[in-house]
């Protein structure tokens, strides 16, 4: 088990490719004067809300439980 964590955090270490799209955007919403930037921006931000609302899910199926049981706890109290 501790293997395949040291194999899955090492491999986030080699995505140096991943960070050449942001500087090659930010370089063309900085060079363009016709006002598009900001929905440059605004489509950045809605890709950003999937990946969110994977990891609400998951800690809610994965925290299902617990959480029933505070909220009981909670109410009871």
């Amino acid at each position: 088990m501790f293997k395949k964590i040291v194999i899955i955090l090492l491999s986030f270490c080699y995505t140096s490719s991943a960070y050449a799209l942001c500087s090659n955007c930010k370089a063309v919403a900085e060079q363009n004067e016709d006002g598009w930037a900001n929905g440059l921006n605004t489509g950045i931000l809605f890709l950003m809300i999937p990946p969110y609302l994977i990891l609400i899910g998951l800690v809610i199926f994965g925290f299902k439980g617990k959480i029933v049981e505070g909220i009981k706890n909670f109410v009871n109290s």
